[in-house]
């Protein structure tokens, strides 16, 4: 079942932009801030609860599918849907991404450094197309010397990403950094971003 609205994309675009929100607010807005990531909850639940009561056990295997082209000279596309299984997992995330948002935002990061460092791993482990990396992939197009404006353009999106990825960890570095300058010694910066206040 392909739907027309991205129910699928909303569903991890909203914790993504909440949590960035959050981020940039000042340090002496600590209710705003608490507020706002409620009220963000709340958001990804009532989405979770449009996806479950629509989602019908009796009809096809994926449903909510979307499906966009990305790279299409690589053969990358954009692709969502659930099934049975998947949709409790969705329901299951709904409840913990508001809490696993920080630890979620740096494996994001660490993946996608490890994705690039492991190559000789990733290259050794891959047994197809499917299984390739981005990496793989320029590496085998780069060494066939056939470099195409996909492929250059590829290449400055993943360097941006990474000098996008290190500001994002600076920055929040230094934000957690201020904010727990007047704290006590016990608060942990976990527990700072996440709004939980030291008992």
């Amino acid at each position: 079942m392909v739907t027309s609205f991205p129910w699928l994309t909303v569903l991890w675009a909203i914790p993504m932009v909440g949590a960035a929100l959050v981020m940039v607010l000042p340090a002496s807005r600590r209710t705003l801030a608490k507020w706002l990531a409620l009220l963000i909850s709340i958001a990804v639940l009532g989405v979770t609860v449009v996806v479950a009561v629509g989602f019908k056990p009796g009809g096809t295997q994926y449903q909510f599918v979307e499906s966009h082209r990305w790279i299409p000279s690589f053969g990358t596309g954009y692709i969502l849907g659930v099934d049975g299984i998947a949709l409790a997992l969705v329901v299951l995330t709904a409840v913990l991404v508001p809490l696993l948002m920080p630890a979620i935002l740096a494996s994001l990061l660490i993946v996608f450094a490890l994705s690039i460092d492991d190559f000789v791993v990733t290259q050794y482990m891959s047994s197809n197309a499917a299984t390739q990396t981005i990496p793989m992939i320029l590496y085998g197009t780069a060494r066939g010397g056939t470099s195409t404006p996909a492929l250059n353009a590829l290449a400055t999106i993943m360097i941006v990403i990474t000098l996008g990825g290190i500001t994002l960890a600076y920055f929040v570095y230094t934000t957690v950094g201020r904010r727990l300058a007047g704290a006590e010694s016990g608060v942990s910066a976990l527990r700072e971003l996440s709004g939980i206040d030291a008992a």
